[in-house]
């Protein structure tokens, strides 16, 4: 059960179109990846490539701001953290919920087990803030009999931070809710949804407490991890700290959502779109031959065990690139500035903004990849110097992802044309001589819009009365005259 390898390391971003079919290469992945991605998928019969994106989504919200790579090894101040965003399209019934589930199992266990410790540690502050209530007015009582005499005796009684519950992953989390679940976290702070298009639609219209305008504006900060940012504090007084975590967002959605989302995108270019940088697009339902294989325990406790590593990990000084990993990472940085200024030249903006974005995604892959490997060859404190090999395979997975994001451009760019169409056919209707009659009396949408399905279209009754109203005809009561 393995797809066609593309085995394509290749440096170009692509060309304006892309291709059919976007080959996935499994290769690209480390084998702790690799082993567990392919065993769900024969066993479950899950999409490989939306597998393979959960589990670098997973993995990379592993790390969140717990390290960061600084590319420029002469600008150290420019930092990139790991948490990126990503959704995953697919038709109906293509088991998207199973492959969440699958993918971020070990964070989910682990935050459970956190949990656990932090119910036994309130017990237990709870029982000494018994204890130390009895202390302070016991104090405060002598503090009266004494008056100020030898009042340097005695020692104010102590207690211990109320213990605080951590989070590290949330599911179909809103837009209110992100300052307090980034306070919480440890440095990681993943947000899941099982279906995007309550997501989409919050930060496109109105909610009855957060504008969609502002509901992007939370979500970009918490993206940018800025804790001073109003948007950001938990009451009127109080803000997150100033090093919160940078949230990283994935879910699933059908293909006619993200077309919808990439739609309201070029009306507002603020960028939204382009924070989601793994993408797979996938329209065709798939079936799947029956597994023959059984589950592999070993392949997902080493799975768990790597995404554990990574949320534990910690380290406060960067990561790099150096040597060759360093050439070829300059060489890549100079075609994918060659492609931005393409975009923006074809006034392609959306596309600009897509691909000034693409540093950041081969950064923060190349240093998962990195920590894996090292990981994986028993060395606990991995070396600073990014691995050739890392970088390669985040360009290879950069070069694939990219062209998953033209693919829905071009879905989206398709679906306008069929707009048009619809809004021809509409009017060759409104207009021809045959109908003149019926309209004279008042024809209602419905009616149009069911003498239209006899002729393989299908309009919407709220579509035809805006394609009346434009061309000028008379509307009154869903009813169009001529």
């Amino acid at each position: 059960y393995k797809m066609k390898a593309s085995n394509t390391l290749g440096l170009n971003t692509g060309d304006a179109t892309a291709p059919q079919i976007n080959e996935f290469d499994w290769n690209w992945l480390p084998s702790q990846l690799i082993d567990y991605g392919q065993n769900m998928c024969t066993i479950n019969k899950l999409s490989q490539k939306m597998m393979a994106t959960a589990m670098l989504m997973t993995a990379s919200a592993a790390i969140g701001r717990n390290c960061y790579i600084t590319p420029n090894p002469h600008n150290q101040t420019w930092k990139v953290y790991c948490n990126l965003w990503g959704v995953s399209t697919a038709p109906a019934g293509s088991r998207k919920s199973e492959v969440l589930n699958k993918a971020t199992a070990p964070i989910h266990k682990e935050q459970m087990e956190v949990a656990k410790m932090w119910r036994e540690e309130l017990e237990d502050w709870l029982e000494e803030e018994m204890k130390y209530k009895v202390k302070k007015k016991n104090f405060e009582n002598k503090l009266k009999m004494l008056n100020g005499k030898a009042m340097d005796e005695l020692e104010a009684p102590k207690i211990k931070a109320k213990p605080v519950k951590t989070y590290y992953i949330a599911t179909d989390i809103t837009a209110e809710r992100i300052p307090s679940f980034i306070a919480n976290a440890r440095g990681s702070a993943f947000a899941v949804f099982d279906e995007m298009s309550a997501f989409f639609q919050s930060t496109g219209g109105n909610s009855s407490r957060n504008t969609g305008t502002e509901a992007r504006a939370t979500y970009l900060s918490a993206w940018s991890g800025d804790g001073k940012d109003v948007r950001l504090r938990q009451d009127d007084t109080k803000e997150t700290a100033d090093h919160g975590a940078s949230i990283s967002i994935y879910g699933m959605a059908q293909p006619d959502i993200i077309a919808n989302h990439v739609h309201e995108y070029k009306k507002s270019r603020d960028g939204f779109f382009s924070r989601f940088q793994l993408v797979t697009y996938e329209t065709d339902y798939n079936i799947y031959q029956k597994a023959t294989i059984p589950f592999d325990q070993r392949a997902s406790d080493i799975y768990g065990a790597t995404i554990i590593k990574l949320l534990n990990f910690k380290r406060k000084i960067p990561f790099y690139f150096e040597g060759e990993s360093l050439k070829v990472f300059d060489d890549w940085e100079h075609l994918n500035e060659l492609n931005l200024k393409k975009y923006n030249d074809r006034k392609d903006y959306l596309m600009a903004e897509v691909v000034a974005k693409r540093t950041k995604v081969v950064c923060a892959l190349a240093l998962v990849m990195h920590l894996i490997d090292e990981f994986d060859n028993g060395i606990e404190e991995p070396r600073g110097g990014i691995s050739i090999k890392a970088l390669k395979n985040a360009i290879a997975l950069n070069t694939f992802y990219v062209n998953e994001i033209k693919r829905v451009v071009g879905s989206e760019e398709k679906r306008e044309m069929d707009e048009d169409e619809l809004s021809d056919k509409i009017q060759e209707w409104l207009e021809d001589p045959i109908n003149h009659n019926t309209m004279k009396k008042g024809a209602t949408a419905s009616m149009i819009s069911m003498d239209l399905r006899k002729k393989g279209e299908r309009p919407s009754a709220e579509k035809i009365l805006a394609v009346a109203k434009d061309l000028g005809f008379k509307v009154k009561s869903r009813r169009i005259f001529r």
